[in-house]
């Protein structure tokens, strides 16, 4: 009998041993050029605010408020404001959309020779800008644009931005829904395309009798077919799936040859992040290098968020959401606890919220602007766990509605009756000598102890742990003064010493809605 309890233990720890760890699932993820790293604290500034009776928001004390490292996605390019962003130790991003153009001094009509234009020849104004005043939408296959577009980011580079966005990166594909774009410059634009990419037999199938005097504009008028927003629901057959096509080429083409003059100009790559709205990522987007989104509140979920950011690393890149939005126009408490949840699930799932300030909300809502004793001690938080955040990818996931197969029916953190917690288990992709970080983020609006079942063997095997539990500290003003001052973030953060139970169960305070669990492998 003995011999038989010798066996089966051999046989466990031999299986113990070669189970396939948390070290051995990670994978590395190269971190895209000039994207954030992941304990980056990244913020918005529209414009520069600066503190005095009309303006009671400061850019620059907001930075060291949420203890911010990039500025990005502002549109400024003022050089002795980004010379102070810099001189505070932040990277400083600029900014650029579809209406981003240096006028000519002398041309009256410059808005009608660069606008997109529907099937009667007039301006296409974006669906959520129509209240405005006359904003530009440009067309990518008109000369006179590009010329001012470039001349757009030049600016910037002289200024001293060090990375870009550009917003709206679609442009003329995405136009295609509002009725455009019908230039001359796109109809002999679309003749050559067709020309290029199909042959005379698909042509002539498809209703085109000569390319050479084709007029695709014309085309569609002899249709009825319908002038506007209503034309993206059109089905204009093979030749409406074309000139999307040709649109689309259109738009890819132009930020090629735009990201290659100004990185000529710059004498450098310049880095270029694009808003993709949180949940595309087309052929347009893989153009760029990491992505801004605009999370809608309905969508700040731990499942979406989590979703979002796998996406982005399935596609080599990284995303970037902001607060969840809402057209209410004070905090109340739930925008506020929704903000702090979707600001830790999106950081332990590799990801990056933005500090919630100067954010565009829907409708006629105004900015949002937060506070640093609303948020501040999250984003100490993530400077202070850097050491285990930098560098680390995901391992494992456990929580509701999040299927995780990697390790079949032995996952490394099991969480036990609980409906609202979630682990992420982040490595360093095949070192096994450093920390193990386990996110525990708690979507309830009254968070209770969690228990946990680990699995040793998914971790160091038979080799001895410590672990400890970190929390935010709750937000005290001079001490987060002086942390900004000194960099040094240790102290806004609460340890608590945790320990196993004989049968493995690790029982631990409510987190609320963030903690880090700390595996540390013990060196001797």
């Amino acid at each position: 009998m003995k011999i038989i309890q010798r066996v089966l233990i051999a046989i466990f720890l031999m299986q113990a041993a070669s189970a396939q760890t948390v070290f051995d699932v990670a994978k590395p993820q190269p971190l895209p050029e000039g994207a954030p790293r992941a304990s980056d604290v990244i913020m918005r500034s529209l414009r520069i605010r600066s503190s005095n009776a009309q303006e009671p928001h400061d850019t620059l004390k907001a930075l060291d408020d949420f203890h911010v490292t990039r500025l990005e996605w502002a549109y400024i390019n003022d050089p002795a404001f980004i010379a102070k962003v810099k001189a505070q130790g932040c990277v400083f991003g600029g900014a650029a959309a579809a209406p981003s153009y240096i006028k000519p001094g002398d041309d009256p009509d410059w808005f009608e020779k660069v606008v997109v234009k529907n099937l009667d020849g007039e301006p296409i104004i974006a669906p959520w800008k129509r209240s405005w005043d006359r904003t530009l939408w440009g067309c990518v296959n008109t000369p006179e644009l590009e010329r001012g577009y470039l001349e757009y980011l030049k600016r910037y580079i002289d200024a001293g931005a060090d990375v870009m966005q550009r917003d709206e990166p679609r442009a003329n594909l995405l136009a295609v829904n509002w009725g455009g774009c019908f230039c001359d410059h796109c109809m002999s634009g679309f003749r050559a395309w067709l020309a290029e990419n199909t042959t005379r037999e698909q042509r002539e199938a498809a209703g085109i009798a000569a390319l050479d005097t084709f007029d695709y504009r014309q085309h569609v008028l002899a249709q009825d077919a319908p002038v506007g927003d209503a034309f993206g629901k059109w089905d204009g057959g093979q030749l409406k799936e074309w000139f999307t096509a040709f649109q689309e080429d259109s738009t890819l083409a132009f930020h090629e040859r735009m990201r290659a003059a100004v990185d000529a100009y710059a004498g450098r790559r310049v880095p270029f992040s694009c808003n993709n709205g949180v949940r595309r990522w087309g052929a347009v987007e893989l153009m760029f290098d990491w992505a801004f989104g605009e999370l809608s509140y309905g969508h700040a979920t731990a499942v979406q968020i989590y979703n979002a950011m796998r996406e982005a690393r399935d596609q080599g890149r990284r995303q970037v959401v902001t607060m969840p939005k809402s057209t209410k126009w004070e905090t109340t408490p739930d925008l506020l606890a929704r903000t702090r949840r979707t600001i830790a699930m999106a950081y332990a799932c590799g990801g990056h919220c933005m500090a919630p300030w100067d954010t565009y909300m829907p409708g006629n809502a105004p900015r949002y602007f937060g506070t640093p004793e609303q948020y501040a001690d999250l984003f100490a938080f993530i400077r202070a766990n850097a050491p285990i955040m930098d560098g680390y990818e995901e391992a494992a996931v456990f929580g509701k509605g999040i299927a995780d197969e990697r390790f079949g029916d032995e996952p490394p953190v099991t969480i036990v009756d609980h409906e609202t917690a979630f682990a992420v288990v982040r490595v360093v992709p095949g070192d096994a000598s450093k920390p193990v970080a386990v996110h525990l983020i708690d979507w309830s609006d009254a968070p209770e102890p969690l228990i946990l079942q680990l699995n040793p063997g998914r971790f160091w095997g038979e080799k001895a742990f410590t672990m400890e539990l970190r929390i935010p500290a709750p937000y005290n003003q001079e001490a987060h003064v002086a942390a900004e001052e000194t960099g040094d973030f240790k102290g806004l953060v609460r340890t608590v010493a945790v320990a196993p139970e004989a049968d493995g169960t690790l029982r631990l305070p409510a987190v609320a809605p963030w903690g880090i669990l700390v595996l540390t492998p013990e060196t001797r």
